[in-house]
């Protein structure tokens, strides 16, 4: 019984872990203020030519196409497509990941529920487990979040092609998170493949990022010093 008391208390770790990135993730990627705001930063009108109203629209479509509430990323203006087919394919299955990351989320939430609620039942048992475990839990996650900072700090390229690695395993996947001048598709006259990358900046991601590790941090550590209150101050819930 120990062993499975052992295992839920570091699962109600990942739990939260996963929980958390999502919580943030979600109103990143879906506000139109973010998008905005990295335009304006990263100078997207002068480096796209496309006015700050089409990039308004842009953003727009985006946000829907994510939140899949349209299957159609594409936008035209002056009747020519913004977004290449290997841009429409690569945020198809960015799509995809969102969509099926926020299902998984939810699961972890029902789950993360279920298991604080069985830690609070057998409180009494656990209180010696709880923040010894959660605190060995969450040192790695740290830890591991430090690492891959770091990692992205020295070498962003390369900490950006190993993660789109994990997460694009399939190699025609993998190609097509990638751009260059020539597309791995047949394209329309007029059509710039870089066209994505320039609007969508890797300084966007590298913000978004630091927002998400920054909130992932604040929780675990949150997370941390309410068991660490408990375990001072409730010693026995029971």
């Amino acid at each position: 019984m120990k062993t499975i008391d052992k295992l839920i208390i570091i699962f109600t770790n990942l739990f939260l872990l996963i929980v958390a990135v999502w919580a943030i993730t979600v109103p990143i990627t879906l506000s139109k203020s973010f998008y905005l705001y990295e335009f304006e930063k990263n100078n997207t009108v002068e480096e796209s030519g496309y006015s700050q109203t089409e990039l308004d629209n842009i953003a727009n479509t985006i946000i829907r196409f994510l939140a899949d509430k349209t299957n159609d990323m594409q936008v035209v203006i002056d009747d020519t497509p913004v977004f290449s087919n290997q841009a429409i394919y690569h945020m198809q299955d960015v799509k995809d990941l969102y969509v099926n990351g926020s299902k998984i989320a939810l699961i972890c939430l029902f789950l993360l529920f279920l298991s604080i609620l069985y830690i609070i039942l057998n409180y009494h048992r656990l209180k010696h487990l709880i923040f010894k475990y959660s605190a060995f839990t969450i040192a790695i996650i740290l830890l591991i979040c430090f690492a891959f900072a770091v990692y992205a700090f020295v070498d962003f390229d390369s900490a950006f092609t190993f993660f789109h690695r994990v997460i694009f395993p399939d190699e025609q996947k993998f190609n097509d998170a990638f751009f260059s001048y020539v597309s791995n598709y047949p394209e329309l006259p007029g059509v710039n493949n870089l066209m994505l990358t320039t609007i969508l900046d890797v300084k966007l991601f590298m913000d978004a990022g630091i927002i998400i590790g920054c909130f992932v941090v604040f929780i675990e550590l949150l997370w941390l010093a309410i068991l660490y209150v408990l375990k001072r101050k409730i010693p026995n819930l029971n």
